[in-house]
């Protein structure tokens, strides 16, 4: 055996015991800290907020694209169904988005029901 290891303090258990019990406390303030951490990371709602955020830009990246392609269509192409279409496009993109806002505002936690605890 390795001295170290060998070492009685005077509560009669060894250094690996202690280190033994060290480790499992770590192991214990470790886990209890990813769970506070995931908490806060669930109660900010990162990831739904990130998918809105995106969905947004998205949306402004397509009318701005379609805008442009309208724009430099030719006076004689600038038809109905041409303006029909981006209308299309434009409306059925954007009335999404209330399907968006719908799932991400019933997504979160009842926090009336935690303060009852």
């Amino acid at each position: 055996m390795d001295d170290a290891q060998s070492v009685q303090p005077a509560s009669g258990t060894t250094v690996r015991d202690r280190g033994a019990a060290l480790h499992a406390v770590r192991e214990l303030l470790l886990k209890r800290w990813l769970l506070d951490a995931a908490e806060v990371f669930d109660a900010w709602r990162v990831i739904p907020r990130l998918l809105v955020f995106g969905y947004w830009l998205w949306i402004v990246w397509l009318v701005d694209g379609l805008m442009r392609w309208y724009q430099h269509l030719p006076v004689a192409e600038r038809t109905l169904e041409a303006s029909g279409f981006a209308t299309f496009v434009v409306t059925a993109v954007t009335g999404m988005g209330s399907w968006v806002s719908k799932i991400y505002m019933d997504g979160g936690r009842s926090w009336a029901e935690e303060t009852r605890e």
